[in-house]
């Protein structure tokens, strides 16, 4: 390993300085979406993550959430910080370590330098190293750094390996699979492979391999804190106190039903996500250096190469297999293949210095030129993308959802942008403790249940006959919460579409801003008060960066989800208007569900129905020309087309247009007698 000198200490100081600096511009404003609300939550309480719980990632962020300074989602998103700077400096010190076997024998410090910065600066490592969730890939990838540097260490010894580095890896692994053990599990024979070769099992004993095993155990230790913490956590996911219960979470129960690839389209698109997101990661034209930095180190060390080009390699085949994600949710795959960039990195890096020495005499000079522009030209393209220190949706939005609720409520929340960040407030932050949160989607679980219970003990919870039920029994838990409980306490929905037999007879819901209420069927009508106060609440709502930053906000799925559900609340309100034939109100809420999402022709076509009914044909025309525009294929949007150029008299349009419903949907038998009409018309 080369020697560091003062200036290389001082240069790496200053690039960990500078990684920091970029990755605390760029953390979120407040709580994030997705699992964010949980893990912070999880962090700050004690309580116990979706499985398989995370224990040491939440008790070591917990020591974070102790710090004098800053919120708690950003003491947070500062633990996951100090983990990515930990990576940084560990895949540096892995380069320096393997250098001899990359080409890079005298200049190693470039070579590490440049796999830090690659691995540091792409862009599903910096997304996750600025916030909460991130910091759990995070923690995984420095388990496999860890254990990464302890078998290299052992293997520059062989063939006289020391024992301390077969005892330090078992209790590494050992805490690895406290965490993301999922990972650590799949390139265990890697592990194993590249211990071997570096002589770690060579002259074991029964002793040695008893105290290894204790090691080990001792790692596993942590998982003490799950049933530990079941009984008093505020979240309390799989109530993990029972030897069943226990089990259930750390296997990760109630998710491995649902996945495993159904079909080879879905492995081909998985396989080709997989190398779109690595590709993107480092800026695409990074995949040839990649590539030339594999030849480097097959050529220098067979062994090196396996265990490095195997972590990718594993990861491609497992996701490509064993997932079972839609078109929608392939991005789910981007964070479980981080640790793929390690390796990646490391090729990257080797693949520098082989172009460098093209240059001969100067090739130090030309690898820091070359991974100079390249680090520029991720942090240029990445930066915009990945700055979320504007990012208030998630707070916002459900700050206002809370908001819009009546003293002592109970509300049915779906959805992680939902759920998770209405923890993040009511158990994190305290605000609006007396809100009872109900998560309908698992309702079926027992801990959901008991959660409604703890939350709320004067609230009937409906007991159930057994706890082998499944999905389609939660319209009718929600049904039964609400019967025994509307009484005393008004009941909401977060969410617009309902689940099936959640409500039975004698009740509707009732939009009221982002929310919905229910109420009996004989008070569902608009009054002047109701009016009034919807109009109010739409005021009264934060909505910072919706409109300003909307082509700029990083994290398009994560913003667009937000601005969806806004407007689909708008839109419900439009409805709601129109059935109560207030169309000059309903086409007010309709424009304003456009302004919050341009790209929902649907919006445009109940614009262009709000102009129809107000008389005014040709607004709706444009309105329904618009909407075709976004979706050529609406079939509804061309039928009122053709309606409207028929109370215009222009039957020649109208007459194209009813034309155009039948070439769309051949069996609509209710076409044909306007079709006809507008011949004997025309022909007049």
């Amino acid at each position: 390993m080369e020697r560091l000198k003062p200036a290389h200490f001082f240069i790496l100081a200053v690039s960990l300085l500078i990684i920091s600096y970029i990755y605390l511009s760029t953390v979120p404003a407040s709580v994030y979406s997705g699992d964010d609300g949980e893990t912070i939550t999880c962090c700050k309480t004690l309580g116990i993550q979706h499985p398989p719980g995370y224990p040491f990632h939440t008790l070591t962020a917990k020591l974070f959430t102790m710090l004098p300074a800053g919120d708690v989602s950003f003491k947070v998103y500062f633990f996951s910080i100090i983990l990515s700077e930990l990576n940084f400096i560990l895949v540096f010190l892995t380069c320096m370590r393997i250098a001899p076997f990359a080409g890079a024998k005298d200049a190693g410090f470039i070579f590490a330098l440049t796999a830090a910065f690659a691995y540091a600066l792409g862009y599903t490592i910096w997304e996750q190293s600025a916030i909460a969730k991130g910091g759990i890939y995070s923690m995984n990838i420095l388990f496999l750094l860890l254990l990464s540097l302890v078998i290299i260490r052992a293997f520059e010894e062989r063939p006289r390996a020391s024992v301390k580095y077969l005892y330090l890896s078992a209790f590494i692994f050992g805490t690895s699979l406290t965490h993301h053990y999922m990972s650590q599990v799949l390139i265990a024979p890697l592990f194993s492979f590249f211990m071997f070769r570096a002589g770690m099992f060579r002259n074991l004993t029964l002793k040695k391999s008893i105290t290894a095993l204790l090691l080990f155990t001792a790692g596993l230790s942590a998982y003490i804190y799950l049933p530990v913490r079941a009984g008093t956590a505020y979240l309390n996911w799989g109530e993990p106190d029972t030897l069943v219960n226990f089990f259930r979470v750390v296997t990760r129960w109630q998710y491995v039903r649902s996945e495993g690839t159904r079909s080879l389209s879905g492995s081909v698109a998985q396989a080709v996500k997989f190398f779109s997101s690595t590709g993107y990661e480092y800026l695409y034209i990074g995949a040839a250096f990649c590539l030339a930095g594999m030849a480097a180190i097959l050529k220098k060390n067979r062994t090196l190469f396996i265990y490095l080009a195997g972590i990718p390699f594993f990861f491609l085949l497992i996701t490509s297999i064993y997932l079972n994600l839609t078109a929608e949710r392939l991005y789910i795959m981007e964070t479980y293949i981080t640790p793929s960039y390690v390796s990646l990195s490391i090729f990257f890096a080797a693949g520098v210095i082989a172009a460098a020495s093209l240059f001969k005499k100067h090739r130090a000079a030309a690898a820091c030129v070359i991974a100079g522009i390249f680090a520029v030209s991720q942090l240029l393209y990445f930066y915009p993308k990945l700055d979320k220190s504007s990012y208030f949706y998630a707070y916002d939005y459900n700050k206002n959802l809370l908001d819009s609720l009546e003293q002592n409520s109970v509300i049915f929340t779906t959805g992680d942008g939902i759920v998770f960040p209405t923890w993040y407030f009511k158990y994190a932050e305290y605000y609006r403790p007396d809100i009872t949160l109900v998560g309908s989607a698992v309702l079926p679980m027992k801990w959901v249940r008991d959660s409604v219970s703890r939350q709320n003990p004067s609230i009937q919870v409906p007991r159930l006959k057994t706890e082998n039920i499944g999905t389609e029994s939660t319209g009718y838990i929600i049904n039964a919460l609400i019967r025994l409980n509307f009484t005393k306490y008004p009941f909401y929905f977060s969410y617009n579409k309902l689940e099936d037999h959640d409500m039975d007879g004698g009740l509707t819901i009732v939009p009221r801003g982002i929310v919905q209420k229910v109420l009996p069927t004989q008070y569902a009508y608009v009054s002047n008060q109701y009016m009034a106060m919807e109009d109010s609440i739409w005021k009264f709502y934060n909505l910072r960066g919706v409109f300003d930053r909307r082509d700029k906000e990083a994290g398009s799925l994560v913003s667009d989800l937000y601005l969806r559900d806004y407007s689909v609340c708008l839109n419900s309100a439009g409805t709601f208007f129109e059935q109560n034939l207030l169309y000059a109100k309903s086409l007010e809420y309709f424009e304003l569900a456009h302004k919050f999402f341009p790209s929902d022709h649907e919006y445009i076509y109940n614009m262009g129905n709000a102009y129809y009914n107000l008389g005014n044909l040709s607004g709706a025309v444009e309105m329904y020309e618009d909407c075709l525009k976004i979706n050529p294929g609406y079939e509804s949007a061309w039928f009122n087309l053709g309606v409207c150029y028929y109370k215009q008299h222009n039957y020649a349009e109208a007459l194209e247009k009813f034309k155009k419903v039948l070439e769309l949907n051949p069996g609509r038998s209710d076409i044909k007698p306007y079709i006809d009409m507008m011949q004997r018309l025309i022909s007049k």
